[in-house]
């Protein structure tokens, strides 16, 4: 692997990455590198080549970070059933995502939690403040030991932390994405204050002050072919069909830019649902009829 840093501290307006078959070919493009390095990138259109120069990432516009790890997801991730068997009030857990399976809309409500919460997923995460410690639930839970349901504190993640069962959160939370997804990479956004996610997803957070509008505009362009190519490319593929992005995977997808923000909501949430039905190529199809 060779890396090429033009303009080594400056600011980085893109990334992309190519593909050579064999050794020539690698030299061939080295001695060439004068030259718009766009044009040798593998799998893209010369339509999508033109697009990439000068595009926005991911990167520009989102910071892109793990959920909460909590060391120990048996103890700390609770059903409603298992928070009302231990008598844990509900001021005592966090409302949380905890995997790929629970984004099943553009925006994630309030409503679609309770629903999460009634079907009996696991959706809080026991997070108890200082002015909870003197209940008695919240004694008798921290107290279990770890043979009867109680925390394995040996574990790497819990024995570094002081507290112990302090589980960090992220803050500034705008929007959800799984990094593991036989789908395109795409953004559910955040319709319930309060609302955070675990470690097998990936929080989303604006750079900068983003309507809904905006916000919604630019997750279609995340779905478009241009940006799914790119994503192809950086993932690491898995035999089950599976694709894995970590975060610098996913913030230096180019996007093209939406062409209005009108609608955008709407738009949105239609190419979502067909995303989610399985009809990725009609889902791209839109998307790339919003964007230049």
């Amino acid at each position: 692997m060779i890396l090429i840093a033009r303009g080594y501290g400056g600011r980085c307006s893109h990334l992309v990455r190519f593909d050579h078959p064999d050794e020539s070919a690698l030299l061939n493009a080295l001695q060439g590198c004068s030259h718009n390095l766009v044009n040798g990138a593998i799998g893209v259109s010369r339509r999508d080549k033109q697009q990439a120069v000068g595009a926005t990432r991911v990167g520009d516009l989102f910071d892109v970070r793990l959920g909460g790890v909590t060391g120990d997801a048996q103890y700390f991730l609770l059903t409603d059933l298992q928070r009302c068997e231990f008598r844990l009030p509900e001021r005592t857990c966090t409302p949380v995502l905890s995997k790929a399976s629970q984004l099943t809309a553009a925006l994630v409500t309030k409503s679609i939690w309770l629903n999460l919460r009634k079907s009996g997923g696991r959706c809080w995460l026991f997070s108890p403040r200082p002015e909870h410690l003197q209940l008695k639930s919240v004694k008798r839970y921290l107290a279990l030991p770890a043979n009867k349901g109680g925390c394995e504190r040996t574990g790497f993640k819990v024995s570094i932390r002081d507290p112990w069962y302090e589980v960090p959160l992220p803050d500034k939370i705008d929007g959800f994405l799984s990094g593991m997804t036989k789908r395109a990479p795409w953004i559910a956004w955040r319709g319930m204050r309060g609302l955070s996610a675990t470690n097998t997803l990936y929080v989303i957070t604006c750079k900068e002050r983003l309507s809904r509008p905006e916000r919604c505009a630019w997750s279609i362009s995340l779905l478009t072919s241009p940006a799914r190519k790119v994503a192809k490319h950086l993932g690491r593929h898995y035999a089950d069909g599976l694709v894995k992005y970590e975060p610098c995977d996913l913030k230096n997808i180019l996007l093209p830019r939406p062409i209005s923000t009108r609608n955008s909501e709407e738009n949105y949430r239609k190419v979502v649902a067909l995303l989610l039905r399985g009809e990725e190529k009609q889902a791209e199809r839109e998307a790339n009829k919003l964007c230049k």
